[in-house]
């Protein structure tokens, strides 16, 4: 399983934007930028990032309106997204949050912030597709106990095949074990 950190930025502001993408690059993040809402949502398609710092106030869309639209459209709700605003109203941030935020934080704000911020994405990123990984496999290995569950009265015919199959059973039952460990110390 590899995240890839990238990181979406949509913000109108070029002087926060081009201070963003320079920090973040050279601390080993793939960025990409937009300046509005349509070339962000175009990049949001193709570039398919694991986080995205969205502006509240863009031109024409804004950042709470976006957000809305991508929580609706993308269900499995896999973006970690960070609206930067320069509003400090509690609604607002209870709006942002409302409308899908999993952060938020304000303008102007230190770059050890905003990394702080982000590295807790990640976390949660990787938690989350920890999760969604260890539950395929658990998947997939209950449909394989099913399989021989089902097969185990019609073909066991001889103390060869019965030998064979409780070997294949032992070890889908070792494999269901080792897996709910780990899944375990996921939750943990």
């Amino acid at each position: 399983m590899d995240i890839k950190n990238r990181i979406l930025v949509i913000d109108d502001d070029q002087f926060y934007v081009e201070q963003i993408k320079m920090i973040l690059t050279e601390n080993g993040f793939e960025v990409k930028t937009a300046a509005n809402a349509e070339q962000g949502l175009a990049l949001l398609s193709s570039f398919h990032p694991d986080i995205m710092l969205l502006d509240w106030e863009l031109p024409n869309i804004s950042g709470i309106e976006i957000l809305a639209s991508i929580r609706q459209k993308r269900k499995d709700n896999d973006l970690y997204v960070i609206m930067l605003s320069g509003r400090i109203m509690t609604e607002n941030i209870v709006e942002a949050f409302n409308a899908g935020a999993n952060d938020y934080v304000i303008k102007p704000f230190s770059s050890d912030e905003l990394f702080a911020r982000i590295y807790n994405g990640i976390r949660s990123c990787r938690s989350g597709k920890q999760l969604v990984f260890e539950k395929a496999k658990m998947l997939e290995a209950v449909r394989k106990f099913d399989a021989l569950c089902r097969h185990l009265p019609s073909s066991v015919s001889t103390e060869k095949q019965t030998a064979l199959m409780l070997s294949d059973l032992k070890d889908l039952l070792v494999t269901i074990k080792s897996d709910l460990r780990i899944d375990a110390g996921v939750r943990s």
